[in-house]
C-alpha cells in the first residue's frame, strides 16, 4: 500500500513540474493582447518595455549623443561660463599656465575639466568615483592612484561632499609636487574651520547677507583667522553682471523670486570687515593683490 501512494506521488509531482514549466514557457512567450497596439512589430516583448503595458522598443542612445545633448544646454554652458572664469582668475595670479599639470580631483561635473581645456590647458586630469567619458576617469579621490609629486595643481569642488575630508586633503597635497599649488572651493564655514586648523588659508565665498551669520563664522574659528572681505558692489552692477538673470524684471522684480537679496530682502553692510574692495578699485588681479598684501602684512604667508 504504501509503495502504491509513494508512486502516485511521484507521478504527482512529475505531472505539476511538467504544468508548471508549460505555464512558465506560455508566459514568457505571450505578452498581453491589451498592451499590443495593432501596428507593433513581433515580439515587441524582446525588448525591455518603458513600463508594464509599453511594448515601444527603446533605442539605445549612444555616449557621444548623450553628451552633445547635455553640453549643448544652457545650464551646462552657464556652468562652464562660471568656471572659466574662476579659472581665469587663478591664471591671473601666475599659478595657472597651459604646460600646467592639472588634476580635478572628484569631478563629478565635468565642466571643470572641459572649462580647463577650454582654456588651452593641455594636460588635466579628471577623477571620480563613477566615470564620464572621455574627460573624467574613474578612482577613487581618497586613494588617488598616482605617485607622489606628479602634478603642479590640484582642484576640487566638492571636499563638502567627501566621508573623509582629512583624506581627501592629504591625497590631493600628497599628488602635487613641492611648492604646488592645491585649490579648494568651499561654500560653509564649517569646511573652512578644518582649514584653519590646519593652517592653510582657505577663501571661502559663503551666502551671508546678514551679520549674525558672518558673526556665526567669525565665531567658530580662533582670534585673527576669520579676515572678511567685502566686495563694496553697487545694485545696479550686480544686475549689469548677472549671469543667470536672476535680477531681471521679469523674474526677481515681478516677485517670483521671493527673499532675493537687494531686491525685497536687505543685506547688512559688514561693520568692521578687514578688507574693501571696490568695484571700481581695479582689475581683478589687483584686487588680489590687494589681499595678498594684507596676508602678507598679518604674517600668514610666512614660511
Amino acid at each position: 500500500m504504501e509503495r502504491h501512494i509513494h508512486r502516485f506521488l511521484n507521478r504527482l509531482s512529475f505531472a505539476s513540474i511538467a504544468i508548471a514549466t508549460l505555464i512558465l514557457i506560455f508566459l514568457f512567450l505571450q505578452t498581453p493582447q491589451t498592451c499590443i497596439p495593432p501596428n507593433s512589430p513581433s515580439k515587441p516583448h524582446l525588448k525591455f518595455p518603458k513600463s508594464c503595458c509599453d511594448s515601444t522598443p527603446r533605442e539605445l542612445v549612444s555616449i557621444d549623443k548623450k553628451n552633445k545633448r547635455l553640453w549643448s544646454s544652457n545650464d551646462w554652458k552657464k556652468k562652464l561660463s562660471s568656471f572659466i572664469n574662476f579659472f581665469q582668475s587663478i591664471r591671473d595670479l601666475g599659478l595657472l599656465h597651459n604646460h600646467t599639470k592639472f588634476i580635478c580631483v572628484s569631478a563629478s561635473g565635468v565642466p571643470e575639466v572641459m572649462a580647463l581645456s577650454h582654456m588651452g590647458v593641455h594636460d588635466v586630469t579628471g577623477v571620480e568615483l563613477i566615470d564620464s567619458p572621455p574627460f573624467v576617469s574613474r578612482a577613487d579621490p581618497h586613494n588617488l592612484p598616482f605617485f607622489d609629486h606628479v602634478f603642479d595643481l590640484a582642484f576640487t569642488a566638492h571636499l563638502a561632499e567627501a566621508l573623509f575630508p582629512s583624506r581627501f586633503v592629504f591625497e590631493m597635497e600628497r599628488v602635487v609636487r613641492p611648492n604646488g599649488v592645491c585649490v579648494i572651493m568651499v561654500e560653509e564655514c564649517e569646511v573652512a574651520k578644518l582649514f584653519a586648523d590646519a593652517e592653510v588659508i582657505c577663501i571661502a565665498s559663503v551666502i551671508s547677507p546678514y551679520r549674525r551669520d558672518r558673526d556665526a563664522c567669525c565665531a567658530i574659528l580662533p582670534d585673527g583667522y576669520f579676515i572678511e572681505v567685502f566686495m563694496d558692489v553697487p545694485l545696479e552692477v550686480c544686475e549689469a553682471r548677472d549671469a543667470k538673470g536672476l535680477y531681471k524684471l521679469a523674474r526677481a522684480r515681478a516677485g517670483k523670486i521671493k527673499g532675493f537679496t537687494g531686491i525685497d530682502d536687505p543685506y547688512e553692510v559688514p561693520l568692521n570687515c578687514e578688507i574693501v574692495l571696490k568695484h571700481t578699485g581695479g582689475s581683478p588681479s589687483e584686487m588680489a593683490e590687494k589681499v595678498l598684501n594684507y596676508l602678507e602684512r598679518k604674517g600668514f604667508l610666512q614660511a
